[in-house]
């Protein structure tokens, strides 16, 4: 961002440009270049002298919507209330519904925002981007506990019969003549004051998850009954915004899947909950793909995989992972390209290589709060290439490797953290980083601090324990009074300890 700002400065307010169009063209550089505050002060100058100047509305309009925007990017969504008069100055142009629905959202006013988003993706022509911002929106209202953004058939939702004794033969669930066959048309439910209501289908049953995701439409609910299901040796591709749910507590409903192909493969915003996803082959169990718009949760469920990873992440996607358990062969966690995903209240356990890996520009940008990492057969951690990881308030215990390994050009930032028991703490390499606040470093007869090559790392308020002197001695005391640590350090590599 610096950089950025170094090498575009904002034009001399002495320009010989007429003032609204001076003032307009600096507002831009400055919300382009994230200074929202300046940015805000400078379309509100543009919007008094364009007003003097008699411009005309949709002149006007266009200014009040990026003022709207600098609010929203400046998260003062109450004052994003500018939107409100660009759609009064240009009722056609959709673009004042976008923001309007983005600080609807960020007030967490959820189906309002999606109306906004209704009748901007109307007014475009669904030419526009209002399909993405419907996702982003349904999915974080589902993270908050509404339904919002799926109630395409939310009093009936589509059914998913368990497969019972079959699942273990690699079939779907028994034929009912009762429940399959053609899709219903579509009913008129009627409304409490006894006029037509809204239109829709009866209750759909299916008799695997592959059918179910393949009928559904965006909005739609998918209720997988308690037990069994197979995954008929295919993978489910979620490229539609539903909801697809386990019925019951956790582990009740369980997805077993036995084949070389993973059991999701996410490419749109959706939300999974309370599944128990228990893959037997040699390819990850769950792989979310796609643009930086694609930004599925799962929440509340089980992820194991015997063979392979437990999750892959690529392409620029953005998943959340709250509340989740993960095994699996190989990695817990397995992120590259420019993946971000975040990980909330996780466990990842018994992995057999690291727990985490990044590599290439992936980030856990959000990090990982309150997650607990532990009896990996490798690292907890592993960043590579120029990926970074930010860890809050996480335990990284008992690997047989250290808890975090970054190189190359990788970062880590980790606060109020706990590491211990693990053969080593923070191994860092090449030219890698890392930011270590209020934690504390516990390590096993190894290195608690191994910084190689050109590498930085800062310590600051963390403590640490005693280990065996295996290199040079750098002493410090900090203000937990630990004792005397022991950290090898190359020529060209910088520690600093900050009390």
């Amino acid at each position: 961002m610096d950089e950025l700002r170094a090498s575009t400065p904002i034009e001399d307010p002495s320009s010989a440009r007429p003032s609204a169009e001076k003032f307009r063209v600096a507002a831009n550089q400055y919300l382009n270049q994230g200074e929202c505050s300046q940015a805000i002060q400078c379309y509100g100058a543009s919007i008094e002298a364009s007003e003097e100047e008699g411009l005309k509305d949709s002149h006007l309009a266009k200014l009040y919507s990026n003022r709207a925007l600098a609010h929203i990017k400046n998260g003062s969504y109450t004052q994003a209330k500018d939107a409100q008069k660009a759609r009064h100055l240009d009722p056609a142009w959709p673009k004042p519904l976008h923001r309007l629905a983005q600080a609807l959202a960020g007030l967490s006013q959820w189906e309002d925002a999606l109306e906004m988003c209704k009748e901007g993706a109307a007014r475009s022509g669904g030419t526009s981007d209002f399909a993405p911002l419907i996702d982003v929106i349904a999915v974080t209202a589902a993270q908050h506990g509404s339904m919002a953004g799926f109630s395409g058939r939310k009093l009936e939702a589509i059914l998913v019969r368990d497969a019972g004794e079959d699942a273990w033969l690699g079939r779907e669930a028994p034929e009912d003549p009762d429940l399959d066959g053609p899709e219903d048309p579509l009913l008129a439910l009627p409304s409490s004051s006894g006029s037509g209501g809204a239109l829709m289908r009866k209750g759909l049953s299916f008799r695997s998850l592959h059918a179910a995701v393949a009928a559904a439409r965006d909005g739609d609910q998918i209720l997988l009954k308690k037990g069994i299901h197979n995954g008929l040796g295919e993978t489910v591709h979620v490229s539609k915004r539903v909801l697809i749910r386990g019925e019951g507590s956790l582990g009740e409903t369980r997805i077993d899947h036995r084949a070389n192909c993973p059991t999701l493969r996410i490419s749109r915003s959706c939300v999974i909950q309370d599944l128990d996803i228990d893959m037997t082959g040699f390819r990850e169990a769950l792989k979310v793909e796609g643009a930086a718009s694609v930004q599925p949760v799962c929440q509340n469920c089980i992820i194991r995989c015997s063979g392979d990873d437990a999750v892959n992440i690529c392409g620029k996607a953005a998943p959340v992972f709250r509340a989740c358990s993960l095994r699996a062969r190989k990695c817990g966690v397995r992120a590259y390209e420019r993946a971000a995903p975040s990980l909330v209240d996780c466990k990842i356990e018994a992995c057999g290589e690291q727990g985490v890996k990044t590599f290439e520009h992936a980030a856990l940008f959000a990090g990982l709060p309150r997650c607990t990492l532990a009896d990996c057969e490798e690292d907890g951690i592993v960043a590579m290439d120029q990926s970074s990881v930010r860890l809050e308030e996480c335990t990284i215990s008992s690997c047989k490797g250290p808890a975090v390994d970054v190189t190359n050009h990788a970062q880590l930032h980790a606060t109020a953290c706990r590491f211990k028991g693990c053969m080593g703490v923070i191994w860092a390499w090449d030219n890698a980083k890392a930011d270590v606040t209020d934690s504390q470093l516990q390590s096993q007869e190894t290195y608690v601090v191994l910084a190689d090559s050109k590498v930085h790392v800062q310590l600051q308020a963390s403590c640490c324990s005693r280990f065996s002197p295996f290199c040079t001695e750098v002493c410090a005391l900090n203000s937990q009074g630990c004792k005397r640590v022991w950290i090898p350090i190359c020529a060209d590599s910088i520690v600093h300890w900050i009390v």
